[in-house]
């Protein structure tokens, strides 16, 4: 029984790992970004560069998850 147990964790781990990049990977090629489904026609412009900026929706590509 722990053989099987054992077995099936230790699939499962590679499984996980893969399933997180695939979903990484698709929440990246979504068109714009997680302030675009937030804003208004009365956002202001300035105000909505500013939560971008904080957000660190400004930085390129993979940088983003490394930085922090």
């Amino acid at each position: 029984m722990w053989k099987t147990i054992l077995k099936r964790v230790l699939v499962m781990i590679p499984q996980i790992f893969l399933l997180s990049i695939i979903i990484f990977v698709l929440a990246k090629m979504m068109p714009g970004d997680p302030l675009t489904g937030a804003i208004t026609p009365q956002t202001d412009p300035t105000q909505l560069a500013h939560l971008r900026q904080e957000y660190g929706s400004t930085i390129p590509g993979g940088s983003s998850t490394i930085i922090g």
